[in-house]
C-alpha cells in the first residue's frame, strides 16, 4: 500500500512539473503555479529574504476554478496595501482567447539570522564562531534584544551564563563602555552652586549616561546619580 501511494505521489509531483515547464497549468494546478510566481516576484521586490505567508483572490476568482489550460503571462506590481502585504496583477493566457486578469493580494515575512548557542556557555566567555549557529527567523516575531549581525557577537565577552539553546541577546554581553557593580568612582555631589567631591561604589552596572545606585563613603549611604563618565557618578540634591 506504501508503494501504491509513493507512486501516485510521484505521479502528481511529474505532472505539475510538467505543466510548470510548459508553461500552461489546469484550475487544479494552477493555484499552486501561481504561488510560485508569486513568490519569486515578491522576493525580487524586497530587499532581503522573505518567505510568503498567503495569497488572497481579490478579483476574477472565477477563473482560477473554472476548466481550461492556461498559462501565466505577466506578473506586475499593483500597489502596496500595507505593512507586508502588495497586490498583483496576474495575466492568464488560454489559447486562442483574449487575455484576462486576476487581482491577487499577497502577504508575506521578511526573515532575517538570529543566533542560537550551540553548547552551554559559562560567564566571561569569549565567542566564536564554533558557539553558535544562525537560523532563520522572521521579523515580525523577533526576540526582543536578539542579535542579528554575526560581527556583533564574535570576540564579545557574555556577561551571564547560557545554556544550550538560547537566541544571543545584546544584553548577554559586556557592552563597550559598561562599568560593574563595585567599581570604586568618584562621586560628585551638586547642591545649587555648591559641588562637593567624594569617593563611592557602584551598587549597580552601568553605561556612561545611566542612572546608577552608588555607595557614599562619606555619608554611608546609598544615592541615585548619573554615569557621566567611567569613574564619575554625579547626584543632583
Amino acid at each position: 500500500m506504501k508503494r501504491i501511494t509513493g507512486i501516485f505521489s510521484f505521479l502528481a509531483a511529474m505532472i505539475l512539473w510538467s505543466a510548470f515547464a510548459a508553461g500552461t497549468a489546469t484550475a487544479a494546478q494552477l493555484a499552486d503555479l501561481l504561488r510560485q510566481r508569486l513568490s519569486q516576484e515578491v522576493r525580487a521586490a524586497v530587499s532581503g529574504d522573505v518567505e510568503l505567508q498567503n495569497v488572497r483572490v481579490l478579483q476574477g476568482e472565477e477563473l482560477l476554478s473554472a476548466d481550461g489550460n492556461y498559462r501565466i503571462g505577466s506578473v506586475a506590481l499593483d500597489g502596496y496595501t500595507g505593512m507586508n502585504r502588495m497586490n498583483y496583477r496576474v495575466e492568464l493566457l488560454e489559447a486562442n482567447r483574449i487575455p484576462r486578469s486576476v487581482l491577487v493580494e499577497v502577504r508575506y515575512e521578511a526573515l532575517i539570522d538570529v543566533f542560537i548557542t550551540a553548547h552551554a556557555l559559562p560567564k566571561g566567555s569569549a565567542l566564536s564562531e564554533s558557539n553558535f549557529y544562525p537560523v532563520r527567523h522572521r521579523v515580525s516575531r523577533l526576540p526582543v534584544g536578539a542579535v542579528t549581525d554575526k560581527k556583533d557577537v564574535i570576540g564579545k565577552t557574555l556577561r551571564i551564563n547560557l545554556s544550550e539553546g538560547l537566541v544571543l541577546k545584546r544584553d548577554h554581553f559586556f557592552i563597550a563602555g559598561m562599568v560593574k557593580r563595585g567599581q570604586k568612582v568618584k562621586v560628585e555631589i551638586e547642591s545649587g552652586s555648591v559641588l562637593i567631591a567624594t569617593r563611592g561604589i557602584l551598587r549597580t552596572e552601568g553605561t556612561v549616561g545611566s542612572t546608577v545606585r552608588v555607595y557614599c563613603e562619606a555619608s554611608k549611604k546609598e544615592i541615585i546619580g548619573v554615569l557621566v563618565a567611567v569613574d564619575t557618578v554625579k547626584v543632583k540634591v
